[in-house]
């Protein structure tokens, strides 16, 4: 994930022997930053850039399915790239991991809500399919 400003690129990569949270500037991909210590995945930015979450690896980490229970927040110096914090919890949720490369989760604008995508086994067991959502939603908008 690219930041906000197009500076960071913040990504997974298991180059340790498990997936951790790296961050790196665009400019020069070989100056990486390890953000997380216990395994982590999917990071996303904060919509002003100073903040990436991701998610922490349960303790038992053992099955085909990786289940991820505890979403971090790290504040980042936006100039440096460096961390201001080591990884703050803000809360836990079972969540089995089953992205197609890119977060399956959205943080709002302001920091404060979560969007998740939820499902009770992986791989889903159905699918609901809503047509004509944007014609449905449309008025909700405020």
């Amino acid at each position: 994930m690219v930041s906000p400003d197009g500076a960071w690129m913040v990504f997974t990569s298991n180059q340790s022997g498990r997936r951790e949270i790296y961050l790196a500037p665009l400019t020069d991909s070989a100056h990486q930053i390890q953000l997380s210590s216990g395994g982590g995945s999917d990071p996303l930015w904060s919509s002003d850039g100073k903040e990436i979450f991701f998610w922490a690896a349960a303790e038992d980490n053992s099955g085909e399915y990786p289940t991820w229970n505890s979403l971090l927040a790290v504040q980042i110096d936006v100039a440096s790239g460096q961390p201001l914090t080591a990884p703050q919890p803000l809360f836990k949720k079972d969540w089995i991991y089953h992205s197609a490369g890119r977060p399956n989760y959205d943080v709002s604008r302001d920091n404060q809500r979560f969007l998740l995508l939820e499902a009770d086994t992986y791989p889903p067991t159905h699918l609901r399919v809503i047509l004509n959502w944007f014609n449905k939603f449309q008025g909700l908008r405020g």
